[in-house]
């Protein structure tokens, strides 16, 4: 519970009540369970707008809101942070001096604008309609942390100081582990809630068994591929850039892992129609 509770509070605004010893070691597996938390909250804020507004771009809106405000301003930041010191220089000392810098640049702002406004073109996309795939929409936090825990393992960290190297031990089956807990656990716990909602009426769609682990296992495939593509792109840019990855990068490739299990998702269901 400790290692949880530490990988909790290092990338939430949500404060702890519990004492705990701060330990970070296994980072790489507890990142996609705090994903997992990150969709349930989700799931919560969009139902309770959705009824409340009975508009699903409201709804949408305000679980983009919640979900920075409690969990990825800190990655926006390392987006933000990641687009002005790759994106406007290219020289190593430039670059680290950019990523120390706590000030927003033109590219930081445009990073973080369009990203924003891709989430929420791409949730709005698969919730307006509001039929039976959308139960597994909500996967997309544990696909963005899955890339974050994927980065560490597959790259070095540029400094032996700093937030990346406290994921400098970060396995890859570790990481693969992780997610599949938690994508267990997101299948036990939504299709419970769904499976609540169609037998009092509130919710029309229900899924046969076989369709429901038919979709979650393409879900787990999709978290998988938007994953390895964005920890992927981290890894070899970095890299080549300063030697390693930083913090930040691990920041950028929960936003952007999160950005392609979207927009994966929406090219799939496009074709599927």
């Amino acid at each position: 519970m400790n290692k949880f509770l530490s990988v909790f509070s290092l990338i939430s605004r949500i404060p702890v009540p519990f004492k705990f010893t701060f330990d970070v070691s296994r980072m790489d597996f507890y990142l996609p369970l705090v994903g997992f938390i990150v969709a349930l909250i989700q799931i919560a804020v969009y139902e309770i707008f959705y009824f409340l507004t009975a508009s699903s771009i409201l709804a949408v809106v305000f679980v983009i809101l919640v979900q920075y405000l409690c969990f990825n301003l800190f990655h926006l930041d390392g987006l933000a942070d990641t687009a002005d010191a790759f994106l406007g220089t290219v020289d190593k000392e430039k670059t680290f001096a950019i990523l120390k810098d706590s000030r927003v640049g033109t590219y930081g702002l445009f990073a973080g604008i369009m990203i924003l406004m891709l989430k929420i073109a791409l949730l709005y996309n698969l919730m307006k309609n509001g039929n039976s795939r959308t139960i597994f929409v909500w996967v997309y936090p544990i696909a963005g942390r899955l890339a974050a825990s994927l980065l560490p393992a597959i790259a070095l960290p540029a400094k032996e100081s700093g937030l990346g190297a406290l994921a400098k031990q970060s396995r890859l089956w570790r990481a693969c582990a992780g997610c599949i807990t938690a994508s267990l656990l997101y299948l036990f716990v939504v299709s419970a809630f769904f499976w609540i909602k169609a037998t009092i009426s509130i919710y029309e769609y229900s899924l046969p068994c076989r369709t429901l682990l038919a979709s979650s296992g393409i879900a787990l495939l999709l978290s998988f591929a938007a994953a390895f593509l964005s920890a992927s792109f981290y890894a070899v840019t970095h890299t080549k850039r300063i030697g390693g990855y930083t913090g930040d990068a691990l920041g950028a490739a929960i936003e952007t892992g999160e950005a392609l299990f979207l927009l994966m998702l929406v090219v799939l269901s496009a074709l599927c129609t």
